[in-house]
């Protein structure tokens, strides 16, 4: 686990170890919350599924 300091006096980010590859990442911490950051706009007609 991570604990890095911000430039608020008190507090802190606390990283949890994670696993990752190609297939995902894996956490081994009872709660997480991933932030993703995207390279492109949403485009709701690129998306496809079955039917």
């Amino acid at each position: 686990m991570n604990v890095i300091d911000t430039h608020i006096p008190d507090v802190k980010i606390i990283e949890p170890q994670a696993f990752g590859d190609d297939r995902g990442f894996y956490v081994t911490s009872d709660e997480a919350e991933f932030v993703y950051k995207c390279t492109d706009y949403y485009n709701p007609h690129a998306e496809v599924s079955l039917q």
